[in-house]
């Protein structure tokens, strides 16, 4: 058996047996280095987090866009790994390194940490990188309105805004707090997804299908020579 095949098929999502699917299996999984694709924006936080006069980053999007894989390498980055080097364990629900914190699930906290949370961004000792949906990114927010001397009607209207800028990035300010806010669900990845295809169909990850017998028959197999045979024809129609 192809091991490949073994490692695109833990990758579906056609039922719900799909935890390997997850970031945070993944970022210990020896082949996701062979498909994996920096993320262009991995380095802008790198530099926003670590920088003098940086500001704390939001990461928000869809299920699936890829925020915890960014977190992923911008942890990477902060604690020195190699980007091909696999986890010894997965990623905590918070990590730290140098004076960097990251948050790779703000849904994960413990709700009556929220105050002592937000004391730490406010103090500005430490640069945060908060990943989170806009429910929970919400609810914090709107809970702690009187930390934020505003309302949460104004505040869940800075956040929205925030989030629905046709850029995909903006600075939110709320209250003495300032962050750099980052929607993968407006921000273009049709290269990477390309990217990633390629290196899905990449010949070395096949040796082991071209040597045996069953090749001749597999439907797998003859779909991945077939897109061989066209690839930049097939890469640029998908």
């Amino acid at each position: 058996v192809n091991p490949f095949v073994n490692y695109l098929n833990t990758l579906q999502r056609s039922g719900g047996s799909n935890e390997n699917a997850l970031a945070e299996s993944q970022a210990c999984n020896a082949q996701f280095t062979s498909i994996h694709v920096s993320h262009p924006l991995a380095p802008v936080f790198f530099d926003e987090l670590t920088k003098e006069g940086g500001h704390h980053v939001i990461l928000t999007g869809h299920a699936g866009d890829g925020k915890s894989t960014i977190a992923l390498e911008v942890f990477k980055m902060l604690a020195g790994i190699e980007e091909d080097v696999p986890l010894a364990t997965p990623l905590e629900p918070r990590e730290e390194s140098g004076n960097v914190t990251i948050l790779k699930d703000l849904s994960e906290r413990v709700k009556q940490d929220d105050g002592m949370l937000l004391k730490e961004l406010d103090s500005g000792e430490r640069r945060f990188l908060i990943v989170s949906n806009t429910g929970t990114l919400l609810d914090i927010i709107k809970s702690n309105a009187a930390f934020f001397k505003s309302n949460a009607l104004e505040l869940e209207t800075k956040v929205l805004e925030a989030i629905g800028s046709e850029e995909g990035e903006t600075v939110l300010s709320i209250g003495s707090l300032q962050f750099r806010v980052f929607n993968l669900a407006l921000i273009d990845n049709l290269d990477l997804a390309r990217s990633i295809f390629e290196r899905m169909l990449a010949q070395d990850r096949w040796i082991a299908c071209a040597e045996k017998e069953c090749a001749k028959t597999c439907p797998i197999y003859i779909n991945v020579d077939l897109i061989q045979q066209h690839q930049q024809l097939i890469l640029d129609r998908v």
